[in-house]
Formats: C-alpha cells, structure tokens, sequence
C-alpha cells in the first residue's frame, strides 16, 4: 500500500517538478537570486513527511511582529525531493533568522502523497558567520519555536532571560535551544533530548549515510509523525464531541505548544483551559498513547514502521544512499510514550523536579542547600563567593589561601606563609612585609623611614626608634639618652666637648668650650701693657 501510494505521488511531483523547471528556465522559481558574495544560501528541508513544492522565507527577528516575523530577508521554495531551494540571505546578516515554510495546493507530504495536515512549520537558527549548516523545520521545530517565544524573557531554572516584560532577539536564539530540549524530550517519543531538532535530517539525503545517522533519522521521523498523529487525534476529538468545533491538526500543534509552555501537558497553561482543547476528552491520555497504535495521518502505516518509510522515500529525497541498515533492521527507532514532563538535560529527573534542568545530574546533589544544584550552581558552598573565585568552592568556612599551602585563610595561623604568625604580622597577607613600626601603613621592608621621625632608614643608628637617630660614641646607646655622647668619661651635662672625646678636658683659651672641639682654641692673647701692645706676642 505505502508503495503504491508513493508511486502515485512520485509521478505527480515529477510533473510539478517539470513545470518548476520550465519556470526556472525563464527567470522564474527561486527567491534568492543574490550573488555569492553577497548571499549565503540556506539549504535542508521541512519535513512532516518531507514536503515537496512548498515556499519557505527567511524573515528577521521582530519583537514587536506577529510571531515575531520581521523584515523579509528572503525566499524560497522546496522542490520535488522536498529538499529548500533558491533560498539565500544577505551575507552580512547576523543573529536570528527565522524560517518559515508554508504548504499551498501544489505542496505535497512526500510520506502519504496528499497535501500536508500540518501546513506551515517553523524555526529560528543564529547566523554567526556566512557558513549555514541545513536545517530541518518540523512540528517538532515549530513548538520549539512557540515555546521560546512565550518563555524566552523568563527567568526561571529553565530559562534565562531577564524577566523585563520584552523578549530580545537574545533571549529568543538562548531560549530556543532549551525549549528544542524540552520539545524533544517531552514529544520525542523515547529520543534524547539532546538531538538537535534544526540540523538532525529526518529523511534520507545523501547526507544520512552511516547507520548513526540513519538511526537518528527513524528517531527523528518518528516523533515527527507519531506529534502529528497526536495532532489529529486531538482535532478528531474535539470534533466529534462538537461537530461545530473547526480546530485542525495545526491549531492542535500549538495548543501542545501553550500546554507545555508551563512545563508540563495537562490541558492547561498556567492553570487555564486551552481554548483549542476545549472540546477534547482527556488531552493526557489522548497525547501518552502507546506510539505502536499511532499511524501516519493520511496512511494506515503505523509510526513504528518509519524505517521503510524512509526507505521508500529516498528515491525522491536521497537516491543512491545506502540504506541497507535500515532495511536489515540495525537503524531503527523503538519509540515509547509521550513525557507530559519533559527532562530536558537526560539525567532521569523531570524538569520540574530537578535541581539543574539543564545539566545532567541524577544525584541532585546540592551542597549548600539552596535549591540549586552543585553542577549549576554558582557558588556551591553558599559562602557568597563564586566558585570560580573561591579557593575552597565546597568549604563554606574558607574562600582564601594567601599562600597557597592547602590551608585556608581562616584556619591558617600564619595566612601568608612569611613565616611571622598572623596576630604578630602587621600585614598578615603580605609575604614581602611583617612590621611597620611607624604605622604609616607602609612596610618597614618598603618604608625609606621607618620610625618616621624624619631622618631615612640609611642615616639613622636607630631607624626603628623615633626617639634617636644618633650614637656619637657607636655603644649602642642613642645620644638622646646616653649621658656620656662622647664617651670620653666625662658626663655631658660636665664635658666642655659632649660631643669630641677630650678626657682631659683641656681649655687652653678658658672659653668654656674644650680645645678639642674650640676652633680658636690656639689664639695667642694680645699683651696690652698700658703705652703699646707687645708686638712680640701679637700676630
């Protein structure tokens, strides 16, 4: 059957192709049309199943924009291998580019041979640099995209951003990525949710060609098609319990998108009843079904047979790939049950629950008891200082080790390792300093004056004593206290010379001031003997 339906849809698309090829050979079909040098091309596919002859644009990020579609930066198509065509933006773009690929009457779900029941899917992707990986829009992609853009100025375990009221393109490409794990691991179906949704191929290309690929391409495709399913189911049952219910299978995608936007799937956003859920019973059960009772819409192929789908699909997606591990069975996807909560880092504990929703922790160990786990934790310890800064991140007691001798600063009892203890060293944390006698706060090793009292370290006897500076007779007594400066014998306050040994105190010219320190102690004294002065004794 799956055969036949692909033959019948293979000969339809050929002919499209026909009419696209023709068109292009007139001027028309790509939207992109810039030269290399000021283009870079984006390439992959949208796939629920691929969707072959569908228009895909590039679009620049607009807060303010209905979802959040911004300036057009080009378009596109998808040709009839379902693989994007003709797609480029200006080279110079940086930062999100959203994609939106969107399914008219020409389009077609390569997988069932009829127009798509999901007809427009979306993504954004970070150009960094003019190198674009392909991407893979999908519905898996698209709920991505709807949860990031609700969530994305959150601040919360999950999300980073900044709480202000205004998702910035910032926020949007970070909150991405956590929500694509999210997606994946709350709607993947049993696949980790470390799989990238944008650049994971799911369908065979030529690109798919190791059996690591291809099984992440079942994966993929699986939870592609098994999310669908659920989709419709949902849109069946609001419409058999109100035949005037009008929600499809696309407004059901969404409303899986506000569901889980509050972190889990219970029919509810932040409490609320989703309006697209209104008429549908159970939306739990309806969405936790077993995935070996899902079939592709429009098939009667069960989801858990996506390996020969992929087969039969490559003719047209990726003829000439060896796909003969799928076919033997080694690549193949065993899909479970949907997650109403998601685990979004793998770790065995839901999102919900864990400590670090975004890294691997099944220990959930949390030192300091905050609440935030040792593995996301900035400052595991709780000490205020950051780890990174921290000399023992796990001790609460110590941050410091001045001289890196494996003791802490609080527990060190001398922290600088100068060899004086901390309650005796004036500058506990510097090796090169202990003292300051002067307490200037400069060490004496670096202080030209130690004792500040005016005369530097290198001319003064004592320069750790401001009261003396000075020891005339060098007996270690400073002249400020020594009683004997000279050290002559003589007392100071008795010494015609304090300062010039003259133990014979001799004063020839009785001026009170000893010879040995008398400049005009060898004067001869003018005779005057009342009529002339003896010239014999002047000079």
């Amino acid at each position: 059957m799956l055969r036949q339906q692909l033959a019948l849809f293979r000969a339809k698309g050929f002919a499209i192709a026909l009419i696209s090829a023709a068109v292009s050979a007139c001027g028309g079909g790509g939207g992109g049309g810039s030269s290399a040098s000021s283009a870079a091309s984006i390439g992959g596919a949208g796939v629920k199943g691929p969707l072959a002859n569908a228009s895909i644009n590039a679009y620049a990020f607009d807060a303010n924009s209905i979802d959040l579609l911004g300036a057009l930066l080009g378009s596109g198509s998808t040709n009839d291998s379902a693989a994007i065509t003709d797609l480029s933006i200006p080279a110079s773009h940086r930062g999100a580019v959203i994609l939106e690929i969107s399914a008219d009457e020409y389009t077609v779900d390569i997988s069932t041979g009829t127009v798509p029941i999901i007809k427009r899917l979306l993504t954004v992707i970070n150009v960094s640099d003019a190198s674009l990986d392909d991407v893979y829009l999908s519905p898996l992609t698209t709920i991505a995209y709807r949860l990031a853009a609700q969530n994305g100025d959150l601040a919360t375990p999950v999300y980073n951003g900044n709480a202000d009221g205004q998702l910035s393109e910032e926020e949007f490409l970070s909150a991405f990525s956590v929500a694509s794990r999210q997606t994946a691991s709350a709607l993947g179906f049993g696949m980790s949710a470390s799989v990238s949704l944008n650049s994971t191929a799911p369908l065979i290309n030529n690109s798919v060609n190791s059996v690591e690929k291809q099984v992440l391409a079942a994966q993929y495709r699986t939870a592609i098609e098994a999310v669908s399913a659920v989709a419709k189911s949902l849109a069946d049952s609001a419409t058999q319990n109100n035949a005037a219910n009008t929600v499809d299978s696309e407004a059901m995608l969404a409303a899986l998108a506000d569901d889980l936007a509050d972190g889990s799937i219970d029919g509810l956003s932040k409490g609320n009843v989703i309006a697209a859920f209104s008429d549908v019973n159970n939306v739990v059960d309806l969405v936790t079904v077993d995935p070996s009772t899902l079939v592709i819409p429009g098939t009667n192929i069960k989801v858990t047979e996506i390996a020969s789908v992929l087969v039969s699909e490559k003719n047209r997606t990726g003829a000439g790939t060896d796909t003969a591990a799928l076919e033997s069975g080694e690549a193949k996807s065993e899909p479970v049950a949907a997650r109403t909560v998601p685990d979004s880092d793998d770790d065995g504990v839901d999102d919900s629950q864990d400590n670090c929703p975004a890294l691997a922790n099944s220990q959930q160990a949390d030192l300091d008891g905050d609440g935030k786990g040792d593995i996301c934790d900035e400052d595991i310890d709780g000490d205020g200082v950051n780890n990174d800064a921290d000399a023992f991140p796990e001790e609460e007691n110590e941050s410091v080790d001045t001289d890196l001798d494996g003791t802490g600063n609080n527990a060190d009892s001398d922290d600088d390792g100068d060899g004086v203890a901390d309650d005796q060293d004036a500058f506990p944390l510097n090796p090169a300093e202990s003292l300051d006698s002067d307490s200037d706060g400069i060490g004496n090793n670096a202080d030209p004056d130690d004792d500040n009292d005016g005369v530097i370290d290198e001319e003064d006897a004592f320069p750790l004593d401001a009261t003396e500076s000075v020891d005339t007779d060098n007996d270690g007594t400073g002249d400020g206290a020594d009683t004997d400066r000279d050290g002559d014998g003589v007392a100071n306050e008795l010494d015609n010379c304090p300062l010039t040994p003259n133990e014979d105190q001799l004063d020839s010219d009785n001026d009170n001031i000893g010879d040995a320190c008398d400049d005009s102690s060898d004067s001869t004294i003018a005779v005057w003997d009342g009529f002339n002065w003896d010239q014999a004794d002047w000079q």
